[in-house]
């Protein structure tokens, strides 16, 4: 869809979905025993470098959508109905995205402002927002889990982000692998699924990588497919 301003900007948003499992183990190579070291090479992470999916404009025909340069990105936090260490959540997934990209998102504070597909009611300079919301907000599908989305002008570049973590979705905290039964997966990876979003990335059909669209339980770490997506996508390719 579109927005009517003389700009023309460009939305779109994807939803990361919950899977509840029985006394569910994961299946051998779906996930890594251990988190990759910063330098990791693709090869040692899980599943296929290939996996990965950059959207594009215009029925995936246009421009691809990137962020136009590789200066800092500012953003803020809603903590409005965060749960308890969503700081620490924050401040994680974003290093993580960091790493991957080499662009540096810089933290400005807090904010009332609610993050939305259109960027309405940002403060001045902040780029990106993130927050929690609740069944009320028109924003999150039945059942998600979170969404996390960006606008962009008519040539890809990127104007604004946004990601929005479901509250009432009770899931286990941190990065590991999760329960193993219940609500699968962790609230880190919600984050670093739906900060995949806001530089451009979209859903994939492979498991083992954290943009998958339904969260399931794996160590909340990039596969070999984000992190390529990630790369192409940040500083070493020049951004857009």
């Amino acid at each position: 869809m579109y927005r009517s301003r003389a700009t023309q900007l460009v939305l779109a948003s994807a939803a990361l979905v919950t899977a509840v499992g029985f006394g569910v183990v994961a299946t051998p190579g779906s996930t890594a025993s251990t988190a990759p070291a910063s330098g990791a090479t693709t090869e040692s992470r899980r599943g296929d470098p290939d996996a990965y999916k950059i959207n594009r404009l215009y029925g995936d025909h246009g421009p691809r959508v990137g962020w136009a340069h590789c200066r800092r990105i500012n953003f803020r936090v809603n903590y409005a109905h965060a749960p308890q260490r969503s700081r620490w959540h924050v401040r994680e997934a974003i290093h993580r995205l960091e790493r991957a990209t080499g662009m540096h998102f810089r933290y400005m504070g807090r904010t009332s402002a609610r993050p939305n597909p259109h960027g309405r009611g940002y403060p001045r300079s902040t780029k990106l927002v993130i927050g929690w919301d609740g069944p009320r907000s028109k924003w999150l599908p039945k059942g998600v889990a979170g969404v996390g989305g960006w606008s962009a002008h008519g040539d890809g570049s990127i104007a604004t982000g946004f990601v929005i973590v479901n509250y009432r979705i009770k899931m286990a905290p941190g990065f590991g692998r999760g329960p193993r039964q219940g609500v699968q997966g962790t609230r880190g990876q919600v984050l670093m699924h739906e900060l995949g979003h806001t530089v451009g990335l979209g859903h994939v059909q492979a498991r083992a990588q954290i943009m998958y669209q339904t969260a399931t339980r794996k160590l909340a770490t990039w596969g070999a497919g984000d992190w390529h997506g990630l790369r192409r996508q940040g500083r070493r390719a020049g951004c857009r």
